[in-house]
């Protein structure tokens, strides 16, 4: 189960009566709602409400999403909040600093992790939000996200949910999970129109609120300020797990080609091994560069974008018919090691299945007799050559290895049947790494 998965199943057991445990002595949600109606009775006597928003439809057996306990009440969210979307002054009025006469006008990303505030001159027009207040957005793919507002104004794509009662007889707190909980991510997402148009009052007509008594909305709040810190630590070790996960097959075949190549991956007698120079066994920077317009159209042309980085896998095999690109490339045969010399594909490193050309960046390689193609390969890709070129560059914004310093790469050499049998070790580690996938 996902932290989302764990967050949205405490929500749902909360609004279903089920986080925390009844208590008799509570007053029931009966009468809670027996104020509220005497409230908005009041309000509309006052001319603050209006007298349709004193009908009440009844609620069928049907229309429940689930059972709560009999101390609680279902109640149409119509019938206790309006919503009231915000405004959208002409962006010739926005300042990136505070004046005065100015006021916050807050939008989704300002609730977010990359705030950009913006003031406008203060207007009686405006839609305004006070802290504490709760704000729903209504667009696109911020639709369902849920805020505590701060003081300012609020723009269209946000609405305010506005009570229809004047006392604390809902807690806030209460209301800001129930907007997060499923049964009003569910419903409001059924509106179409809402992504572009943004919804409204009436599009929350047919939502059900489960109504606890006050003393156990409380206590709903304060059991999920106890549970919701760790569900947040849970997710961000699900987090690190995931990104260890997936980084897995990559270090062990990092950490398996360290092994190999220290000669503890066979066991081998190390007393028959040596050190050469690289560039005493190859031609290494000694490339032929052909132009683009003497390649042949059906000619293999290999790009770096063809080739998957950590596995070396090619990915494409276009021709130069197929490709758009002009200038010169390097020519490479088939059994050749091609290797990238750019910094940050330096695990790009393969065999050339056939002939072709590739691009400058990366450089064809023959090596002498005795020595194993694919050994080179994996010993080009392990730890000792990336360490190494760590600190073998030029250029700024794309390094590329030196091969001057390239050519001066210790290699540790075993005879050529060791070698093989190295290849032969790593490649059967390989293929049971790829099943982790």
């Amino acid at each position: 189960m996902t932290a989302e998965q764990l967050r949205n199943s405490i929500l749902q057991e909360a609004i279903s009566g089920r986080l925390v445990p009844q208590d008799p002595n509570d007053e029931p949600a009966s009468a809670l709602l027996a104020r509220i109606r005497e409230e908005k009775a009041r309000l509309v006597k006052e001319g603050k409400l209006k007298k349709k928003d004193l009908v009440e439809t009844p609620i069928t057996d049907e229309e429940k999403p689930f059972e709560i306990p009999s101390s609680w009440a279902w109640v149409r969210h119509n019938e206790l909040f309006d919503i009231s979307g915000g405004t959208q002054p002409p962006k010739s009025e926005f300042v990136s600093t505070p004046r005065n006469g100015y006021i916050q006008l807050y939008q989704i990303r300002d609730y977010g992790k990359n705030p950009q505030p913006v003031f406008i001159p203060y207007k009686k027009t405006l839609k305004i939000s006070q802290q504490g207040d709760i704000l729903l957005a209504r667009y696109g793919g911020s639709l369902g996200k849920v805020f505590i507002a701060k003081d300012g104004a609020y723009n269209v794509a946000i609405a305010k949910v506005i009570p229809l009662y004047e006392s604390e007889l809902i807690d806030k707190r209460y209301l800001f999970l129930y907007y997060n909980s499923s049964i009003y991510q569910t419903q409001i997402k059924k509106h179409s129109r809402s992504a572009q148009a943004g919804f409204n009052k009436e599009d929350l007509e047919e939502m059900l609120f489960p109504l606890p008594p006050i003393a156990e909305q409380k206590r709903i709040v304060a059991k999920l300020e106890e549970l919701l810190p760790i569900v947040d630590q849970y997710g961000k070790a699900q987090k690190e797990l995931d990104e260890l996960n997936a980084d897995l097959p990559a270090r062990l075949r990092q950490s398996i080609l360290q092994e190999a190549f220290s000669g503890s991956l066979t066991h081998a007698d190390m007393s028959e091994w040596e050190y050469v120079i690289l560039g005493d066994i190859c031609n290494f920077g000694k490339c032929e560069s052909v132009d683009v317009k003497d390649i042949p159209n059906d000619a293999w042309v290999l790009e770096l974008e063809d080739i998957e980085k950590d596995t070396a896998r090619i990915l494409k095999r276009l021709t130069l018919r197929e490709r758009k690109i002009k200038g010169t490339r390097h020519k490479f045969q088939k059994g050749q090691l091609l290797y990238s010399k750019l910094r940050t594909y330096l695990n790009k490193v393969l065999v050339a299945p056939a002939d072709g050309y590739c691009t400058g960046e990366i450089v064809p390689i023959t090596f002498k007799d005795g020595i194993s193609i694919e050994y080179m390969c994996h010993f080009m890709r392990s730890p000792f050559v990336i360490q190494y070129t760590a600190s073998c560059g030029y250029g700024i914004k794309m390094p590329r290895v030196n091969p001057k310093q390239m050519n001066g790469i210790e290699v540790p050499l075993p005879p050529l049947a060791e070698q093989q049998r190295i290849v032969a070790k790593i490649e059967e580690l390989f293929a049971e790494i790829d099943k982790l996938k």
